[in-house]
């Protein structure tokens, strides 16, 4: 299976605990996010979260792939708030506010995922689901669904390239449409080629008669270590304190 380079190249305290604490902590500060509802604790999650993916090394051009899609969708959201609040159509502070506020639960979530990822590798991440309960079928499929979000895009980028060297320059033109138009034409072969893999993703199941016995033996094992305690601790500690901040302002 393909691993990340970021995974193999450091080695930080994000990589060193376990993906069971990794996968728990995510879930958790999900819910967060979507219980805080004030600008001053969204602002003070995001800016945690960004503060840990840079103590950790994190490339911000891999959590941030899809920057120019972000900014858009940033940009939008603060209109449509900024108007919303104001019968008369006009920019006014009380929306201006709430539309930073939704950005910043919208940045918080694009950082929580990539925190796992990019410092889990695949087959550990499948061996904490499996100690937490979960069937290893189920966690294979877990695992297979977030590696098919990075295939596509390669597929995807390996399609826009080879148009350009064709001379196909419509992802650089400003009309929106034409580059609908380009995707829609090279979503067939990205499809195709996603269909060619789950083939042959299941011959090789197939082949190993995955899921013939109900337990299952893993190369790698996962354990709780002191960080993985301290951090659970520290996570508790400050989740009571985004709460407080949250119903104080």
């Amino acid at each position: 299976m393909k691993k990340d380079k970021t995974i193999e190249a450091q080695i930080s305290f994000l990589h060193r605990l376990d993906p069971r604490t990794k996968l728990l902590l995510t879930i958790f500060f999900t819910i967060i996010v979507f219980i805080i509802n004030t600008l001053i604790s969204s602002a003070a999650l995001m800016l945690f979260f960004i503060t840990i993916c840079i103590a950790a090394g994190l490339p911000f051009k891999k959590i941030f792939a899809k920057w120019k899609f972000l900014i858009f969708l940033i940009s939008l959201i603060l209109l449509l708030h900024s108007l919303s609040f104001n019968k008369y159509g006009f920019f006014i502070l009380e929306g201006l506010m709430q539309g930073i506020m939704v950005c910043c639960r919208i940045l918080t979530i694009f950082i929580l995922m990539p925190m796992l990822t990019l410092t889990t590798d695949t087959g550990r991440l499948a061996r904490g689901i499996t100690k937490l309960g979960i069937n290893y079928k189920s966690a294979f499929i877990i695992t297979s669904t977030l590696n098919i979000i990075p295939s596509l895009s390669d597929s995807m980028q390996q399609c826009i390239n080879a148009r350009r060297l064709r001379d196909v320059n419509a992802f650089k033109k400003i009309f929106i449409f034409s580059r609908f138009k380009e995707y829609s034409i090279i979503a067939v072969p990205v499809l195709i080629n996603a269909f060619r893999r789950s083939t042959l993703l299941a011959l090789a199941m197939d082949s190993r008669a995955f899921g013939a016995y109900k337990k299952r033996t893993w190369i790698q094992t996962v354990k709780y270590s002191k960080l993985d305690y301290f951090v659970y601790i520290a996570a508790f500690i400050f989740s009571v304190f985004i709460i407080v901040l949250n119903f104080l302002f």
